[in-house]
């Protein structure tokens, strides 16, 4: 859902983003005193994120290759942290039972 929010407010507020980017990429390189060579690749670097940033689907696959990892890391620890949960709960309470719901019962 973020990434879809992004690409709303991407193409509506903010459409010369990529040249903002660009922009302070070039002026934090130029203040970093980098060798008029080095200076020369990043502004070929930055002409050819602007050039693949005008085609929509580099945008969604960008935004996603950005956010996708940090969901998959984090949807791993909370499964991790609710199976230990599970299985302490299972110690505790051994006649406990959890349907696939969600839903737990005590039988006695």
């Amino acid at each position: 859902m973020p990434c879809c929010f992004w690409l709303f407010c991407y193409y509506i507020f903010i459409p010369d983003f990529i040249d903002q980017y660009a922009a302070y990429t070039l002026n934090r390189a130029k203040a970093e005193n980098i060798t008029a060579a080095e200076f020369a690749q990043k502004q070929v670097e930055m002409q050819q994120y602007s050039d693949m940033y005008k085609n929509p689907l580099f945008v969604i696959l960008l935004t996603y290759a950005e956010v996708l990892p940090v969901g998959l890391i984090v949807s791993l620890v909370a499964a991790l942290i609710i199976k230990r949960k599970e299985k302490m709960c299972n110690q505790v309470y051994p006649d406990l039972v959890t349907h696939s719901m969600g839903v737990s019962y005590l039988f006695r």
